[in-house]
């Protein structure tokens, strides 16, 4: 059969199945199942306002771009939260597709996070041509129209609007209080069709960020709903709207489906993170940056032998890069490391220290492996996590343990995540973790999902929707993040705040390490252009895989 570029035959793109029968899903659906119970009955119930579409509330956010992921992902969610307590069928649009003649325009195409992912029990809450068409002849049946209404800050505080103003076409102006004024004039005076246009990705945060004063039942942990069982925790309430909220499209799944079949051997997944600021860069930086080459597979690589001195000096050039800025170096990148250590980046000695509660997991890279650095550090926290989450799995079936009879030494695996290419081809080239790291190559360019612009050193730079694929790999490392038992990550990051809140699978204690390390605002701002060529080119190298990695 036809086979695409990632190496996927058309058959296995061809139903939901596959997808549904992978194994971190199938764990999902379980973990759902017992803890969610609740938040599948609400579902029922709103998608009954998506089929009546009695009062449709469309909130707007197109207009502006949102930052990333992380900083986007727990606010939309938290809109449609909003929207979902004022009783309407609630929609939402976050971006839109450009052509050809705007492409190059920054800014000009953004992501519209509901091409990607839809919501359970029939809540398709993706504003597309298809829903306003549908919702168009509903109300021209009733002879209704739309309404639209821009959202305008008039008080802004930290943490949101403090009161705002609602200001219809004919210029009529209703200023309302948040949360109460805002969620009581939509429950009891808007029209029937309403469309809400945000100013900026902070609108109704004041609201849906008190995720009490939208419901009319309390504590969160109570079901609203009688005789169906309570919430475990208010986090796992959180969570469980947000993978309700969040189930990915087809499409999605079909670029999902290569890496769920790279982790279906391990009984565990413990996930790795690196953000570099490498996919701010490739925003900032000129287009020429990119158009030279850089060794891919490296060449310095092939040349080397046994672990390969290229993948050795590849490693620590990249680990002398993540030094702090108050190490010496008076110039070139350096970050501002608070966590494990004030100014001082984690060694493998930091690693010991990394286990899940009631677990001794004995992994840990050598100094024979690879150099002691923050690199080898991060991985052997992660490893260590995976092994811990594999026993623990193994010996105590449940939702969250893995469907199929674990092997009598349960095997666990890394999801190594990043936003450039070398962190996550140092780490399966290694041969001390050969056959169990898994990367996301083969989804797309790594990019930043904010920008219509994304760069492969060599290969020069794509604009547009979805340049070059960078925005569904964004997606694609998104959800598998949500997957995982346990989590590990450098660096500062707000991409893991939305990946984990939809993760019903992680992290009990000790299960997620975060060391922190802010960029320095002078020698490593993701707010311009990194003019060092060095660093730049480190980060776009990548290593060949090993023997294992290639036959599994």
């Amino acid at each position: 059969g036809a086979v695409g570029r990632d190496g996927t035959s058309r058959a296995d793109l061809s139903g939901m199945q596959s997808f549904r029968g992978a194994r971190v899903v199938v764990r999902q659906e379980a973990a759902y199942a017992a803890e969610c119970r609740c938040t599948d009955e609400l579902m029922k119930q709103i998608g009954a306002r998506h089929r009546r579409l009695a009062r449709v509330l469309v909130i707007d956010g197109s207009g502006f771009r949102w930052e990333g992921l992380g900083n986007s992902g727990t606010r939309w969610m938290g809109l449609l939260r909003w929207g979902h307590a004022t009783g309407y069928a609630t929609f939402l649009r976050t971006g839109a597709p450009c052509d050809g003649a705007i492409s190059t325009e920054r800014g000009a195409c953004r992501l519209d996070i509901g091409a990607y992912f839809r919501g359970r029990k029939g809540v398709d809450w993706h504003w597309s041509g298809k829903a306003e068409e549908r919702v168009r002849a509903a109300f021209a049946a009733r002879g209704e129209t739309e309404h639209p209404l821009d959202y305008v800050c008039e008080r802004d505080r930290p943490g949101g609007c403090q009161k705002a103003r609602l200001q219809f076409a004919n210029g009529t102006r209703i200023p309302l209080a948040e949360p109460a004024g805002m969620l009581r004039w939509f429950r009891e005076s808007a029209p029937g069709w309403v469309r809400l246009r945000l100013a900026q990705q902070t609108s109704l945060e004041f609201s849906y960020s008190k995720p009490e004063s939208l419901r009319r039942v309390l504590p969160l942990t109570k079901c609203p709903i009688e005789h169906i069982g309570d919430f475990r925790s208010r986090e796992m309430a959180l969570k469980c709207e947000t993978f309700a909220n969040m189930q990915p499209r087809r499409q999605l799944q079909a670029a999902l489906l290569p890496v769920l079949r790279r982790l279906e051997p391990f009984d565990a997944v413990a996930g790795v993170h690196l953000r570099t600021g490498y996919a701010d860069w490739q925003y900032y930086n000129r287009d020429s940056d990119f158009a030279g080459s850089v060794p891919a597979a490296d060449s310095e690589a092939r040349a080397g032998s046994g672990t390969g001195d290229g993948l050795v000096a590849h490693w620590a050039k990249l680990d002398g890069y993540l030094h702090d800025c108050s190490a010496g170096e008076q110039s070139g990148p350096c970050f501002n490391w608070e966590v494990p250590h004030w100014h001082r980046p984690p060694t493998t000695a930091d690693a010991r220290q990394c286990h899940i509660l009631g677990t001794s997991p004995r992994f840990l890279l050598s100094g024979a492996d690879a150099p002691d650095g923050p690199l080898s550090a991060l991985l052997s926290c992660a490893a260590r996590l995976a092994e811990g989450a594999a026993s623990l799995n193994a010996r105590a079936p449940s939702a969250r343990a893995a469907p199929h009879k674990p092997a009598s030494q349960p095997k666990w695996g890394l999801l190594v995540l990043s936003d450039s290419p070398a962190f996550p081809s140092l780490a399966r080239a290694l041969p001390a973790l050969g056959g169990r790291v898994v990367i996301t190559d083969g989804a797309g360019q790594l990019g930043h999902s904010s920008y219509s612009r994304s760069c492969r050193a060599g290969a020069g730079c794509t604009h547009g929707t979805d340049p070059g694929g960078a925005w569904t790999r964004s997606l694609v490392d998104f959800y598998l993040a949500g997957c995982v038992d346990a989590f590990a990550r450098a660096l500062f990051t707000s991409f893991l705040w939305a990946a984990m809140r939809r993760n019903l699978l992680c992290c009990g204690p000790g299960a997620y390490v975060q060391w922190n390390a802010w960029y320095n605002l002078s020698r490593s701002s993701r707010h311009r252009a990194m003019d060092d060529r060095g660093f730049m080119d480190v980060l776009a190298r990548t290593q060949p895989a090993t023997r294992a990695d290639i036959e599994r």
